[in-house]
């Protein structure tokens, strides 16, 4: 039940329907089957896996709080040095507890996602020494997002075990959290902290909200149906035959897929930010005009947000304050090195694990290890060469607060990520290497674009709109990020509004997926 299919609207009317029936107290509810059944029509008895992590962490959510509560009834009574103790033994359960339960929730995700990776990982390495020696390389099915629903509940039983959230005592609201419909498939990463109050008393729904919904549906829909799925079809030529294709083929290839994968990615945000927005239920923002930044550091805060922001969250903050890395920062202040590198070398031992999580959690490849290790490099060098920067631009008198420098700094960005999402859709890392090599060999660019043309199997019709709703979008993005919002907008003046909507449905039906031009294309990040 894809997100642009007949069956998901009908689904998503049906849901609408019983949800605003019943009374607003029990709509969690409707909520909750719906998201079981959609969980079930992708991944059926494996429902049981999401279930289970979920009653898991149910129970040791309520351990873990209500070790918590006795101790403040009981350290009234106690002496200090009892009360010390006391605390240590149940902060010492606590932390037992919570171990337990993160790597339960992390084995079952490496159980599902990355058993042929380490069973092929184990194989290549004892074949070394032993060829004759057989090992099967494991795989189980995977459920429907189980890389999302993963971090939603270790983010939800982490922050419980900080005491930044109470435990949650109804267990179908919790599998609620888990399963919501809207975000498991392609996120965003939800904090309970930010969700459970929502699902308790979603808002009312206004007209306002109502025509705001069916606007960020229309713009994803346009998105991932217009520009997307075309940007995909084009560049899936060059990836899936890159031997045949080398110079300006292949550059075009690569910003074909940056265009998809944007593309496709930000669109099913906005798509279930709307379908959201319909059920009372806001959303967090997953994209903030993330091709603007000017350095890699800033993109990664503006693109896929909701991962960021929990990799910051449970990944580099804790391993910041770790012992290794306080002891590394002590070296480091006592150490003869300039005060620049003083203060930067201790962030970028937990950035190393910060990129590494990053690559691997998108796939079970040494590919995505790569993908990550290459953004460590891009970063690392970004925070340790500043001092150099500067002097460069100081010697050369460039201003770097001026529009033609923040321009380039931009394109740079730009440029690096391009080259990233390359490593990322190749199809194997001696493929990514080798496309970057054939960048080099310019000899008969035009015959090889004629190539690619006519293997896309696209009129000329498609290539127009790809480039010129990506034009139209770029101008929406840089009007967004001059902070002059498209649908704030359309709030002051009704008839644009009206315009756009029409104008918008039109589009989709006639040139998008439901058309006769090209078929529809899966959601990219659907399969992470």
């Amino acid at each position: 039940m894809s997100y642009i299919s007949l069956q998901f609207i009908i689904f998503v009317l049906s849901a609408l329907v019983l949800f605003y029936i019943v009374p607003q107290k029990y709509r969690y509810i409707v909520l909750s089957i719906a998201s079981i059944f959609f969980f079930i029509s992708f991944s059926k008895w494996l429902v049981f896996a999401v279930v289970g992590l979920t009653l898991i962490l149910y129970f040791a959510a309520i351990a873990i709080e209500k070790r918590n509560n006795d101790f403040k009834l009981k350290r009234k009574e106690l002496e200090k040095a009892e009360r010390k103790e006391l605390k240590n033994q149940i902060k010492k359960k606590n932390k037992t507890l919570i171990v337990l339960c993160v790597s339960v929730a992390f084995a079952s995700l490496a159980a599902f996602k990355y058993l042929p990776f380490l069973t092929g990982t184990v194989k290549s390495a004892v074949n070394v020494f032993a060829p004759a020696v057989n090992i099967p390389i494991l795989k189980l099915i995977m459920p429907i997002g189980v890389s999302y629903y993963t971090l939603s509940m270790v983010g939800y039983i982490t922050d419980v075990y900080r005491g930044v959230i109470k435990a949650q005592r109804n267990p179908l609201k919790l599998l609620l959290f888990a399963t919501y419909f809207p975000y498991l498939v392609e996120g965003p990463i939800c904090s309970y902290g930010e969700m459970g109050k929502q699902f308790a008393q979603p808002k009312k729904l206004t007209y306002n909200d109502f025509l705001k919904a069916l606007e960020i549906i229309i713009l994803g829909l346009i998105k991932k149906m217009i520009i997307a799925d075309r940007a995909a079809i084009i560049a899936n030529v060059v990836f899936d035959d890159y031997a045949k294709f080398s110079g300006v083929s292949v550059l075009f290839a690569m910003f074909m897929y940056t265009i998809n994968i944007y593309f496709d990615f930000s669109g099913c945000m906005d798509l279930i930010r709307g379908v959201s927005l319909l059920f009372g239920i806001e959303l967090p923002e997953n994209f903030r005009q993330p091709f603007f930044s000017k350095s890699v550091q800033e993109f990664w805060r503006r693109w896929h947000i909701t991962l960021g922001e929990w990799i910051k969250k449970y990944i580099f903050y804790p391993v910041s304050l770790s012992k290794a890395n306080s002891s590394f920062q002590k070296k480091c202040v006592n150490s003869k090195l300039s005060n620049h590198l003083k203060n930067s070398l201790p962030i970028l031992y937990p950035l190393l694990f910060v990129c590494f999580f990053n690559g691997i959690w998108h796939g079970a490849s040494w590919k995505y290890v790569l993908y990550g290790i290459y953004y460590y490099i891009i970063l690392s060098l970004g925070v340790l060469l500043e001092p150099l920067f500067e002097k460069i631009c100081s010697k050369l008198k460039i201003s770097r607060v001026s529009k033609p420098y923040k321009v380039f700094q931009i394109l740079r960005t730009c440029v690096l990520v391009m080259f990233g999402l390359t490593i990322f859709r190749a199809d194997s890392i001696s493929a990514a290497f080798k496309m970057f090599v054939s960048l080099f060999n310019i000899s008969n660019s035009l015959g090889l674009l004629g190539t690619l043309y006519s293997k896309a199997d696209l009129s000329a019709f498609d290539y127009v709109m790809v480039l010129t709703f990506t034009a139209i979008m770029f101008i929406i993005s840089l009007k967004a990020y001059k902070g002059k919002d498209l649908f704030e907008a359309f709030e002051k003046k009704p008839a644009f509004r009206w315009l756009y909507i029409t104008i918008g449905i039109a589009l989709i039906v006639t040139t998008g997926v439901y058309g006769t031009a090209y078929t529809a294309q899966p959601f990219v990040y659907a399969q992470f």
